[in-house]
């Protein structure tokens, strides 16, 4: 049995959502979800060399979107509690260095 990390969330990812959570979210969303996300990210007005914390970072897939603004001196820092999710955070990164990520619950202290 797994144990909930956050026990009153109504929202906290089974292992199973964890690993397809981009295809669960396609499908839920019936296609639309991506390109309500390429529109927001789209509105943050993301500076070249900003430094962004992505809270609840999940597989990435934001984190990609947003990198396509950045140049070299622009980070993102995806926070994350899920180990399927930092597979594929990690995974989907692995070649570039502007891009990291920290396994911590979002309401600890970040101590960066």
């Amino acid at each position: 049995m797994n144990t909930k990390i956050y026990p009153e969330s109504g929202v906290e990812l089974t292992p199973f959502t964890a690993r397809h959570y981009d295809k669960v979210m396609n499908i839920g969303s019936l296609g639309m979800y991506r390109s309500f996300i390429v529109r927001v990210i789209g509105e943050m007005e993301i500076k070249p060399d900003d430094q962004i914390l992505d809270l609840g970072c999940g597989t990435g897939r934001n984190a990609e979107l947003m990198s396509s603004y950045l140049n070299g001196n622009g980070t993102i820092t995806g926070l994350d509690i899920s180990e399927d999710m930092e597979k594929q955070f990690r995974s989907r990164f692995k070649n570039d260095k502007r891009i990291g990520f920290i396994n911590k619950r979002i309401d600890q202290p970040l101590n960066l």
